[in-house]
């Protein structure tokens, strides 16, 4: 989406930090942030409110039809000036009780939204939104340069080609290690050693 690797993110509802992790390896400044599970994967890069970080991206996957209280967080997830916001969730739109995602006898899924009700929400804080393969995007037209917001039109219509393309390249260097695995690994052994002088052990 033509965001150079120095753009910082914050990836909402991270659960054990994989995406964040990833994001770091593949050398964005990417944090984890989760009320309720501990991002094992990216501890030394976990914030506990997202605003903490500023980010110039949030990603929300599969995180939005688990919240109990939706207009709080979006107004929260909206409200921090992020220029970009992909996210995922199956949208409503008229399906009935038999739907695959309605899932009442656990409580995992609390909220469902249809589109419009999420581009509306979105255009509240001046987001326009986008609907794509398997994703959907808030973004921030002001915030973004023109090459951005090209870019964000081409994935709208190839974003599983352009993702598939990326990630046999991406998971080649994660696996066989790279710089940025590296500069993270030496920052979490310096911060451990620090955190273990601090606790006296």
């Amino acid at each position: 989406l033509d965001f150079p690797l120095t753009t910082r993110g914050v990836d909402f509802g991270a659960g054990p930090g994989l995406f964040a992790r990833l994001m770091r390896s593949s050398g964005y400044d990417y944090y984890a942030q989760d009320a309720f599970s501990a991002p094992i994967f990216a501890n030394y890069f976990a914030v506990e409110r997202v605003r903490d970080a500023q980010p110039a991206v949030i990603t929300a996957f599969e995180v939005l039809e688990h919240l109990p209280n939706p207009r709080e967080m979006l107004d929260e997830l909206l409200g921090e000036g992020a220029a970009l916001i992909p996210f995922t969730t199956w949208p409503l739109d008229g399906q009935d009780e038999n739907w695959i995602y309605y899932l009442p006898d656990c409580g995992q899924h609390v909220f469902f939204y249809s589109n419009k009700a999420l581009a509306e929400t979105g255009a509240r804080y001046g987001y326009e939104m986008r609907v794509c393969q398997y994703f959907q995007l808030f973004f921030h037209p002001q915030r973004l340069t023109s090459a951005q917001c090209a870019s964000i039109e081409h994935f709208c219509v190839n974003s599983i080609a352009l993702v598939e393309a990326r990630i046999a390249d991406n998971m080649k260097s994660i696996i066989m290690g790279n710089s940025f695995i590296d500069a993270d690994f030496d920052l979490a052994k310096v911060t451990f050693v620090r955190k273990l002088s601090e606790s006296g052990d």
